[in-house]
C-alpha cells in the first residue's frame, strides 16, 4: 500500500525545511519507505475532507490504507517501530529512544515555539522585552540541559534513532536565532543529522515545493485567504502584507486618525506557523485590507497610502500623527510609518500649483516642494510669488 503524507502547498518556511512534514520525510527516507505527497493550501486544511484526518486542520498527516495519522510524534514513532532502522531492537534502548522522542516535543519544543511566537505576535507590547529575556532564558536552559546529557557523543543514546531525528529538527528552529551557536556540541550534533543522507533527500524535497511553486502558491494561499475573509462578492480593496502580527492594531490606528474610516471586520487563523489575520478596512471611503501572514514579503515605498487634505492644519494632524512613535519622514509629503507603510500626505493646494496651466508657476511650485520633507504650502506660495 502506497504511504500518502500531507505537507503545504505554500510553506510559511518558504523551504527551509522547518515545517513539521519535514519530520515525516526524513523518517520514511531513513527506513527507505516510498511516500507520495499530497500538497494542501491554507484553505483546504480546514475543509471537512481534512479534518476527517487532523481533527486540528494542521499538516502533516498519514495515510496507509485503511490506517490514518495525525501529530509528527506518532506517525514517526509508527513508521520507526513498523520498519527497522529507527529504534533499537534492545529493549532497553529502545524504550530510551522513544522517551528522547518524547522529550523532543514535550519538553524542548514548547518553549522554542513559545518564543517564536512571542517575536510574531507580541513584539510591540510594551512588555515585550522583558518576556522575551524570560523566554530566551527558558530556551538556554533546555539546550544546557540537553548539552550535558551529550556531552561529546554523537548522539543521544547510542547509535541514531528516532529520538536524535525529533530532537534534531526541533533544535532547527533555533538557528536563525543564535541561540543554539552558543552550544558548539549541539550545533555539532544537529549538522550531524543535516549531513545524513535521509535528511538530505527529505529536505530537497521539502525544497523542491517551494522552489517551484512559490510564486503561483504564495499567491493561491493569500488568494483564498482574502475570498473567505471578505463579505460583499467581488469586493475591490487594497492589499497590504504585514508580517509581525500587528495587522489589526495598525488598522485600527489609520481608521482612528482618518475621517470616515471603520474596521469591518478581522479574520483569525493558523497558518500552520503560528497566528496570522485578515483585517478589512474602510480608510477615508476607500476600502483597504491588511494580511498578517508571515514573512513572505516586506513592505516597500513601491505602494503608499496618498492623502489629499483640505488645508495645511489637517496635513500636519495626519503627518505628525504618523511619523510618531518610530515612522520617519522621506521628502516631498513622503513618510513611513510605525508599521513601515509609505504614505504621501499634502494639501490639495500642492495639487492645484504643481498642476497649474502656467507653466512658470508649476515649476516654482515643484523646485520648493522637491527640497520639503512634510509640505509646507506657505513656503510654496512664497516660491511661487517670487515669479509672478
Amino acid at each position: 500500500m502506497t504511504i500518502t503524507i500531507t505537507a503545504f502547498e505554500a510553506s510559511p518556511d518558504r523551504g527551509q525545511g522547518l515545517a513539521r512534514d519535514t519530520r515525516v520525510r526524513w523518517a520514511l527516507e531513513e527506513v527507505g519507505q516510498p511516500y507520495e505527497v499530497r500538497l494542501l493550501s491554507f484553505l483546504a486544511m480546514k475543509e471537512p475532507a481534512h479534518l476527517a484526518l487532523h481533527p486540528f486542520g494542521q499538516i502533516p498527516t498519514y495515510e496507509e490504507g485503511d490506517l490514518g495519522l495525525f501529530e509528527t510524534g506518532a506517525i514517526v514513532f509508527h513508521i520507526a517501530e513498523r520498519h527497522a532502522g529507527l529504534l533499537p531492537s534492545n529493549a532497553n534502548a529502545r524504550a530510551r529512544a522513544i522517551a528522547w522522542m518524547f522529550a523532543a516535543v514535550n519538553t524542548v519544543e514548547p518553549p522554542i515555539l513559545e518564543l517564536a511566537t512571542a517575536k510574531l505576535v507580541e513584539s510591540d507590547k510594551p512588555w515585550s522585552e522583558e518576556r522575551l529575556l524570560l523566554l530566551h532564558e527558558r530556551v538556554r536552559n533546555r539546550l544546557k540541559q540537553i548539552s550535558v546529557r551529550l556531552g561529546g557523543a554523537d548522539w543521544l543514546d547510542g547509535a541514531f534513532s528516532a529520538g536524535d531525528l525529533m530532537m534534531v529538527h526541533v533544535l532547527q528552529r533555533l538557528k536563525p536565532s543564535g541561540i543554539l551557536g552558543e552550544f558548539s556540541n549541539l550545533s555539532a550534533y544537529v549538522a550531524r543529522g543535516e549531513a545524513r543522507p535521509a535528511y538530505k533527500r527529505a529536505f530537497a524535497g521539502q525544497l523542491a515545493v517551494f522552489t517551484n511553486k512559490n510564486a503561483e502558491s504564495v499567491r493561491s494561499a493569500v488568494h483564498e485567504q482574502i475570498i473567505r475573509s471578505n463579505t460583499m462578492t467581488n469586493s475591490i480593496r487594497t492589499c497590504l502584507w504585514f508580517k509581525d502580527g500587528r495587522g489589526p492594531e495598525a488598522a485600527a490606528f489609520y481608521c482612528a486618525l482618518i475621517p470616515g474610516s471603520r474596521v469591518e471586520r478581522i479574520f483569525r487563523f493558523d497558518n500552520g506557523m503560528g497566528a496570522a489575520s485578515v483585517t478589512d478596512f474602510t480608510l477615508g471611503g476607500a476600502p483597504y485590507q491588511i494580511l498578517d501572514a508571515g514573512p513572505h514579503f516586506d513592505l516597500t515605498e513601491a505602494v503608499s497610502i496618498s492623502v489629499e487634505t483640505d488645508d495645511q492644519a489637517e496635513s500636519d494632524r495626519i503627518w505628525y500623527a504618523l511619523t510618531a512613535d518610530g515612522g520617519k519622514e522621506s521628502a516631498c509629503g513622503w513618510l513611513k510609518d510605525r508599521y513601515g507603510v509609505s504614505w504621501q500626505v499634502y494639501p490639495k493646494r500642492l495639487t492645484e500649483l504643481t498642476m497649474h496651466s502656467n507653466e512658470a508657476v508649476s515649476k516654482a511650485a515643484m523646485a520648493e516642494m522637491m527640497k520639503q520633507k512634510k509640505i509646507d504650502i506657505a513656503a510654496i506660495e512664497a516660491a511661487v510669488k517670487a515669479v509672478t
